[in-house]
Formats: C-alpha cells, structure tokens, sequence
C-alpha cells in the first residue's frame, strides 16, 4: 500500500489507505435483508469517502490559478492599504500613491508582510504542495464575504453566528456590494453533496437492477454504536515524555493489554484513538499534573456519536429527499426491517428494528433499465 501511495501522490492522484486502486471517490457497504412482511430490502451499512473526509481535514491542494487569483487580491488590497488613515483629500492622493507603488512590487511576499498576511501566504503556498488532490464531486471552490478583513456572518433563527458561503465569485461579489465588502475565494472545499450523491445513484441503480423492493439504511446510534471504543478497550493512558511526546498505552476488556505506541503531536493522537477519546485525553492533562499519567475510560472512550448521528439522520435522508423525484421514486419513510444477530450497534437492536429507507417502485426500476 505503500508504495500505490507513493505512485499516486507522484502522479497527482488520491491514495486511500484503505484500497489499492487510485481516486476512490467514495465507498458503500451493504449487504441482504428482508423486512416484516418478506420483502427484499438493499440494507446500507455505510456510506464513506476517504477522500472528502481526508481533504476536509488536510485541506484541498490549491491549484496555479488559485494562487495566482490570491497574489491579484493582495495586490488588490495594497492599492487601498494605506487609504483608511486618510483625513484630507491631500493625505489620500498621497494614500492612493503608496498603494499603487505597493501593489507593483515585484515580490509578493513584501506585500503580504506590509498587509500582515504573511500566515495565508504560507496556508496559500502549502497547500499548493502538500494538499489532498482536489478533484469533481469531492471538492469544489467556495467563497465568502470579508469586510475589514473578517468574515462577514450571518445569524440563524437560533441566534447563533453562521458562517454564509457561495458556490461563485459572482454570488459572493452580489451579497458584498450589500454589505460593502469584498468577495473572496476560499479554495477547494470538501463536497459533502457531490460523492454522495454519486454514491446514492449507485445505491438506486443496485436496488432497481438486482430485483430488490425496497432499500434501507443504517441510523446514526447505529453507526456511532461500531466505533465506540468501550467495546473493545478499557482505558487509554496517557503518559508524557521528557522529549514533549506522549506515550499511549491502551487496556483492552479483561484486563488484556493492548497496543503501545508514541505520539508527536494532538493530530496524531487523533488519528491513532479518535478526535474526541484524544481530546478528552488531553484535557485530563488541562485539569491535573501535566507530568503525571492520565488515563480515559467508559464514556470517555466514545467515537464520533454526533458526527455520525449528523450525517445518518439527517444529510443522507434529506439527500434521498431530493434524489427520488428524479429518479421515479417515491417518499422516504420508516421501514420495519428484520436485522441480523451479528449486527454491531450501540445497543443490541430488536430482531424488527424500524429503519429509514424507501420502495423500490417500478417507475424507478424503468427509468433504470432505459437509461
């Protein structure tokens, strides 16, 4: 795997950790079952990108032209840099001259340090190294308003600040003249919508050519209840190093031990146990010795619960939602499917558990076979 890794990144492709073959936008699992009353049902384990998830992590790599639109929008801005600490008409022809001998410098770099944006250089540069391969379906270009150099927000009916983004510059340039601001690109960003709908496509064409009547999926307690860790582990100790390093040690069930390894950094730590389990691990150290040994357990130890209950129960059926007109099918709804004793969730299931899914309708199955 290491070496399809090393033969991806050098042609420019994604290497997942978990397939040997190249650019995997997104996998499925899924498997037979029946419902109450017999019928067929396609049941969904899961739906997964590896790639948009990795990117939205790592950031997406930024490509020429993205860059070069950032270099322009500091030269942009070091044409008015200097106007805001104009008083007289006289101090801003002066202004006006600064910047545009600002803005013509040769290097970029002396630019961003007169503007104080020498961080998103770096970010801008970096990424255009070091990023995820963006790529259709798994990442697009987002944008945003900024006015004084910040984000402009928006407030939700919940009276919480949003963060308000666009699909074009043109929209982004519409809601700015509202506000007298400026629209700027944010780079690629993870498309959550696109590889799933590519991966809910490939879930009605299945259903509809292998004879099925209807399709079910996995719920979020469900999904969650698979990466809780309090069913395999124990404790998590945690024990700092002279060197700065954290050396993890984890306690399976039954007192068994478990894998010992070293961490350089909270990342890291996140990779190896989960981002919540490290956090909580972490702030044992906030709240007590920082030298002395922690250690999480129980609750503690649960994995992404509210990430995976988001996307079961709620972008996956609204998703659905929208795909089924289009494809001849009907409502999704709630569905009494009759689930296997090795099935793994956070609480052993009924036999007849009510799961969301939809039928299989036969306009669905000839829009298939015509297309």
């Amino acid at each position: 795997m290491d070496r399809a890794r090393k033969a991806a990144k050098k042609s420019g492709a994604y290497q997942s950790s978990h397939w040997e073959q190249p650019n995997v936008i997104a996998h499925i699992r899924l498997n037979d079952r029946t419902d109450a009353d017999g019928n067929k049902v396609l049941f969904v384990e899961e739906i997964q990108s590896d790639w948009g998830q990795e990117g939205k992590k790592k950031g997406f790599k930024t490509v020429k032209s993205q860059l070069d639109e950032f270099f322009a929008s500091l030269r942009e801005q070091a044409k008015t840099f200097y106007i805001a600490e104009s008083d007289t008409p006289e101090e801003r022809k002066v202004a006006i001259r600064l910047g545009e001998k600002l803005s013509n410098r040769d290097s970029i770099d002396s630019i961003a340090k007169v503007l104080g944006k020498e961080r998103e250089l770096a970010k801008a540069r970096q990424m255009g190294e070091s990023g995820i391969p963006a790529a259709p379906f798994v990442s697009t270009e987002k944008f945003a308003v900024f006015k004084d150099n910040k984000e402009v927000t928006r407030t939700d009916k919940d009276g919480k600040e949003v963060k308000q983004r666009y699909d074009s510059m043109e929209a982004a340039e519409a809601a700015a003249k509202k506000v007298g601001g400026e629209a700027r690109s944010l780079g690629m960003q993870a498309n959550t919508e696109g590889w799933l709908n590519l991966a809910l496509k490939r879930v009605m064409v299945m259903a509809a050519e292998g004879g099925y009547d209807k399709v079910a999926f996995i719920n979020g307690d469900q999904s969650a209840g698979r990466y809780d860790l309090s069913q395999q582990v124990r404790k998590i100790f945690g024990r700092p190093l002279d060197d700065g390093r954290l050396q993890v040690e984890i306690e399976l069930i039954g007192g068994r031990n478990g894998p010992i390894f070293i961490v350089n950094s909270e990342q890291e730590l996140a990779d190896k146990i989960g981002k919540e389990p490290a956090e909580r691990l972490l702030q044992k150290f906030e709240t007590s010795d920082r030298n002395e040994e922690q250690f999480i357990s129980g609750g503690d130890l649960k994995v992404g619960g509210e990430g995976m209950k988001t996307f079961y129960d709620k972008i996956v059926p609204n998703t659905v939602k929208n795909l089924l007109p289009k494809v001849g099918g009907g409502q999704m709804k709630m569905m009494a499917v009759i689930m296997a004793p090795e099935f793994k969730g956070p609480e052993a299931p009924a036999v007849v558990s009510e799961q969301p899914g939809f039928d299989v309708t036969p306009a669905m199955k000839e829009k298939v076979e015509t297309t």
